[in-house]
Order: structure tokens, then C-alpha cells, then sequence
């Protein structure tokens, strides 16, 4: 009875985690590079100066929203934490270091990682590309 317990608290929670995403945030840096994006169900944000607070807003269409989410839904992740960078080249500035945050309503994070920027997680990847290819679109408007 309380693995049955355990295992339905387990999946309730796995499920609302995903389901409960309302931002993302991608954001990449070292001494002489940023790169942030921020995604929300109706705009993207783009950032690529630090001191500039506000950077290029443009709208999200539901669909490209839908297709995040979709690809967050089918994450096979058993925690954000066990997530392992295929390689560690930010740790001696030969890279930019990532970090991919999902966010709830409160904007309390709901997942957090950080790996090489250019070189994510291969379960990442998908999510990854599809923002990263998100905001070059947006960029070239």
C-alpha cells in the first residue's frame, strides 16, 4: 500500500511538473558572451546585451507554444538533477555555459540544468534546438 501510495504521488506530481510549465528560459554566458531567451505561452524574448533589460519581444503563436510543450510533455526525465553534461568545457571558459530553467505561474522553477552552450544533453536536445531555432527566427525578422 505505500509503494501504491508512493507511485501515485510520484506520476501526480511528474505530471503536474510538465503540465504546470508556464515560461522557459534559456540563458547562455561567459565572460564575453549572453544569450538569453525567455518563452511564455504569448511572446518570446531575446537578449543578447546584458544591460539591456528589455531586448526583442515579438509574439509566440499557440502552435509554436503547443510544439514546446508537446516535447516537454514527452521528456523521459526522472529528475533534473540526474541530468549529466556531455561535456564540461564552461568549466575552464572554453564555452559558454547554458542554463534551461522551466518556470510555473508563480515563477518558481519547476526544473533547472546547465550544460555547454552548443552542446546539450541529448535528452535536451530537441527542447533545446526547437527554442534556440525559435529565437534565430525571430532575430531575422
Amino acid at each position: 500500500m505505500r509503494l501504491l501510495i508512493c507511485f501515485l504521488l510520484l506520476f501526480t506530481v511528474r505530471g503536474c511538473a510538465q503540465s504546470e510549465v508556464k515560461s522557459i528560459v534559456y540563458d547562455a554566458s561567459s565572460r564575453g558572451f549572453f544569450y538569453h531567451i525567455e518563452l511564455s505561452e504569448n511572446e518570446i524574448s531575446i537578449r543578447d546585451i546584458r544591460e539591456d533589460e528589455k531586448g526583442m519581444v515579438a509574439p509566440l503563436k499557440s502552435e509554436q507554444w503547443d510544439q514546446i510543450m508537446g516535447i516537454i510533455n514527452n521528456l523521459k526525465i526522472d529528475s533534473w538533477e540526474s541530468i549529466e553534461a556531455p561535456s564540461q568545457k564552461s568549466h575552464v571558459d572554453a564555452a559558454a555555459i547554458a542554463t534551461l530553467m522551466l518556470k510555473d505561474s508563480d515563477g518558481d522553477t519547476i526544473g533547472e540544468t546547465r550544460f555547454d552552450h552548443g552542446n546539450p544533453p541529448e535528452v535536451l536536445e530537441p527542447l533545446v534546438n526547437t527554442i534556440l531555432l525559435l529565437a534565430e527566427t525571430v532575430e531575422k525578422q
